[in-house]
């Protein structure tokens, strides 16, 4: 039954996956485009100093992509579900409540994840490319909070979405950008290296926040 549900979500997902995989590879192809055309008009070691000692982000347009990734998968996975009511007999299958609503964060973290990973590694690969090892983990790390912030998005976003109270939603959705503000203080590289692995619990934990908000949809808690 599990692996329905997997399959029924990625139905919903693929097309999404799909736009935000292509979305993600325009904008890195954009970012080292622009590299080479830096470089090929300046010398690399004034081009790396500017990068170094000026905090100047080569793939500052990265910063908000995660971000739209995670919002878009959240809506496109449950405003349907919850527009059409398909939610309630989802719930009645002979599976525990918890287990359906896990499941179905479950197939768009796993997808989120994929395109995530494969944006990293391909960053990395172009990066060390045109530039020095140091300067690209730095880079890696600085974006690492962007991807998180991407995770988070979709957890706080499917938690809205199923909360069946407007008042609340309201609430939620103020919680989520002031929440979502602190993982883009992008003003320099590698601000977030002490706190990483705090952000890291944090996103795990907001990963199945949506147990909550699912759990009273499906007893129609209003209050």
């Amino acid at each position: 039954m599990v692996k329905s549900i997997f399959y029924k979500e990625w139905l919903k997902i693929r097309w999404a996956f799909l736009a935000m995989g292509i979305l993600f590879a325009g904008v890195l192809i954009y970012i080292y485009a622009s590299v080479g055309h830096t470089f090929r008009f300046n010398e690399a070691p004034g081009y790396w100093y500017n990068i170094i000692y000026r905090g100047v982000k080569y793939y500052s347009f990265l910063q908000y992509l995660p971000l739209l990734a995670g919002l878009v998968i959240a809506t496109v996975q449950f405003v349907p579900e919850i527009q059409r009511k398909r939610i309630k007999l989802t719930f009645h299958l002979p599976v525990d409540e918890y287990n359906v609503l896990l499941a179905m964060t479950g197939i768009g973290y796993v997808s989120l994840l994929v395109i995530f990973i494969v944006s990293a590694l391909c960053f990395l690969a172009a990066g060390y490319v045109f530039f020095p090892s140091n300067i690209v983990h730095s880079a890696l790390g600085t974006i690492l909070p962007w991807y998180l912030l991407g995770l988070s998005a979709y957890s706080l976003a499917s938690y809205i979405i199923l909360e069946p109270m407007w008042k609340r939603r309201i609430l939620y959705i103020l919680f989520a950008v002031g929440f979502g503000k602190l993982f883009l203080n992008a003003w320099f590289y590698n601000i977030y290296d002490r706190v990483l692995l705090i952000m890291i619990v944090v996103t795990l934990l907001l990963s199945v926040s949506v147990i909550y908000s699912g759990h009273r949809f499906k007893k129609g808690v209003y209050k």
